[in-house]
């Protein structure tokens, strides 16, 4: 790290002196007045210059004035129509990856109904292909399990701070130093009004064990400073023996001025959960130990030269661990990734648009048992924002070099025209992604898989995997008002050197062997969607989309239904003389048919889950049920859904 540690150093300089000499010309630049209709209860500031929000109290608070380009494209292309916080309060949420079930774009695989794996496909792609965008931070949590598929388990995505949630289909979270081209999570946390306290818990106690407590706190001070807390605990005795879970996720934020153009922010974000791990729980008791753990710090400094001009470092620390293993037996794995890395950016108001341009320097390593290796990233970026608050086009280009591979670039342009009652984007993107270090370096082993002595499994990693190149296109309209409009959205592209495990026929292991390699994938997914609202008495949303895929010539791969269908139905009465509010709400899911990795048909179930709720002043109380026609169905091989799954929660807002 010492070069990194000499660029920290020369970086700081750099920008204290540009502060130093920009402070005194503060005085002279008008502050920007851009504005976009967002909806009533927007959560995203209306002004692209950072500002503490109106508050409900007649107290004064500090004016830090930084330019932020994130603040100006979160304004512009993050429309409130498409905010899904409001349908995620209707329904429930185990994970984050239940705030995705709401667009029939992404299809979801529950291993069980209480928490233990859950997967997230954006138009049926195979392996990670979701971004995973945390307060303006790309996530990538790294789990390793038997008969691997690279995909995150979204039980590993931090809920408990979430106040605003966008699935944006397209390239827009490149912006974000996000890997992948075709869709994203986006996940906004809690922004309090004012200097007013604001806080939530959330409880819940289910069958089979099944308790999930997480807490949030958020506060802003008269001078400015922001305290963001949240943590959550989750366990569960799982619904096969040796299926359960425990964990523990802890999240925090600080951003506290220094001085009158300097501020510092802090943030984390530590995750630990163990427990058991059965991959044929229907054909088999063999079980494996499971433990993950994962760590993401970061420090900077944030430096206004003015209104219209910000420079900012930061140094951030990653690392996740996985490790799985089972008493006397030869398959096991014990991984640890770290990504240590410096970000240099500079930014400032042009005109109605805007420029960013940056620098990160990373140092990866890998850990693989006795097994290291490590490897440079260097990134170069700049991003362009242009045109009005209603009208805007954004650009986003960048250069990236990885030791071992030639230096590769990335780009996006997307046009958005957000209105009251219409909304029109059109967006592409082409995105390089490197092979991670554990797809290239994994050793080989094998193992038992569902046999309790010798072994029917091996896997391994590939040297020699390419880069994967992948080229996508969206189209997204909507014709209404928010919460009453139709909404219509294509996506497609091809990804060139696609990189996916795949599974080998091995006459030496009955159950495969497994090892990641390059592929060709072309798809295309159109979605349509209509929200109805009757004053607050019913809220109604449901859609349907139709996909397309084929995978080295193959159309019909496993885990790719055709056909995906969701809906739901909220009803609402007041009972005005004793001040109780009355909720029922109800939900249908539909997957088309599929096949799974050994070939079996799985799908077309209808799914429906219920949930009753009423309020009495700041406690929410609810009673779920999924499953409620108690309907026996897989989702994948081996993981047979037997009876509803019940329980009940409350939701707390005490400081507020």
């Amino acid at each position: 790290m010492n070069k990194y540690l000499i660029t920290f150093i020369v970086g700081l300089a750099g920008v204290f002196l540009a502060s130093s000499i920009s402070v005194a010309q503060d005085a002279t630049f008008p502050a920007e007045t851009d504005s976009i209709y967002t909806g009533q209860d927007s959560l995203i500031s209306t002004d692209s210059t950072f500002q503490i929000p109106p508050t409900k109290k007649r107290d004064t608070v500090v004016q830090l004035d930084y330019y932020n380009l994130i603040d100006t494209i979160s304004n512009r292309f993050l429309a409130e129509r498409f905010n899904l916080n409001d349908e995620a309060a209707r329904s429930f949420q185990h994970d984050a990856g239940d705030f995705l079930r709401f667009n029939p774009a992404n299809f979801i695989v529950d291993y069980q109904d209480i928490p233990l794996r859950k997967t997230v496909s954006p138009f049926n792609l195979p392996g990670n292909r979701m971004n995973i965008i945390m307060n303006n931070r790309s996530m990538g949590p790294l789990e390793h399990l038997p008969e691997p598929d690279n995909m995150i388990d979204f039980n590993d995505v931090p809920t408990a701070p979430v106040q605003a949630v966008y699935n944006i289909e397209g390239p827009l979270g490149m912006v974000f130093n996000a890997p992948n081209s075709g869709s994203s999570l986006i996940l906004l946390p809690q922004d309090p009004e004012g200097t007013r306290a604001e806080s939530k818990m959330v409880a819940d106690k289910g069958w089979n064990g099944y308790a999930y407590t997480k807490g949030m706190f958020a506060h802003r001070t008269g001078n400015g400073r922001l305290i963001r807390l949240a943590a959550g605990y989750r366990k569960s005795d799982g619904t096969y023996f040796n299926s359960n879970d425990e964990a523990y996720h802890q999240w925090g934020e600080m951003i506290s001025p220094l001085t009158s153009n300097i501020r510092i922010n802090l943030s984390g974000h530590i995750y630990k959960r163990e427990g058991a791990y059965r991959p044929r729980p229907a054909i088999s008791d063999n079980y494996f130990d499971r433990f993950r753990r994962d760590r993401d710090l970061s420090a900077g400094l944030q430096f206004g030269h003015g209104p219209d001009k910000t420079s900012y470092i930061e140094f951030r620390h990653q690392r996740s661990e996985s490790k799985i293993d089972r008493p006397y037996e030869t398959y096991f794995r014990n991984l640890d990734v770290f990504d240590n890395s410096i970000r240099l950016t500079h930014e400032r108001r042009l005109g109605g648009g805007g420029i960013k341009a940056g620098i990160i320097l990373a140092d990866e390593k890998y850990e693989d048992g006795a097994s290291t290796s490590k490897r440079g990233h260097e990134i170069v970026d700049a991003t362009f924002i242009f045109g009005s608050a209603e009208t805007s086009g954004l650009l986003y280009v960048k250069g990236e070099k990885v030791s071992g591979y030639n230096p590769a670039p990335s780009a996006m342009l997307a046009i958005t025209m957000n209105k009251e009652k219409s909304f029109f984007s059109l967006s592409a993107g082409y995105a390089t992604k490197f092979p991670r270090q554990y797809e290239l370096d994994l050793t080989s082993r094998s193992g038992g898989l569902i046999i309790g002595l010798g072994s029917d499994y091996m896997e391994h990693g590939n040297p020699d995997l390419k880069s994967e190149k992948q080229l996508t296109g969206n189209l997204t309209c909507a014709l209404g008002s928010a919460g009453n409009d139709i909404e219509l959205s294509a996506t497609g592209g091809r990804i060139k050197d696609g990189i996916d495990w795949r599974r080998l026929e091995n006459p030496l292991y009955s159950q495969g062997e497994y090892t990641p390699a390059n592929s060709d994938i072309n798809f295309g997914t159109a979605t349509l969607q209509k929200k109805l609202v009757l004053g607050s008495l019913i809220h109604f949303s449901g859609g349907g989309s139709y996909h397309y895929i084929e995978i080295d010539g193959d159309n019909d791969p496993p885990y790719s239904p055709d056909f995906q269908a969701f809906s739901n139905l909220e009803l609402y009465y007041h009972i005005r003389k004793i001040d109780v509010h009355l909720y029922a709400y109800g939900e249908a899911i539909y997957n088309d048919l599929y096949t799974g990795y050994n070939g079996a048909e799985y799908g077309q179930d209808v799914i429906v889950n219920v949930k009753f709720t009423f309020k009495i002043k700041k406690f929410r109380f609810y009673y779920i049920s999924q499953n409620v026609a108690s309907a026996e169905y897989y989702s994948r091989e081996d993981y047979l859904y037997v009876n509803r799954f019940n329980y009940y929660g409350v939701t707390w807002e005490f400081w507020d």
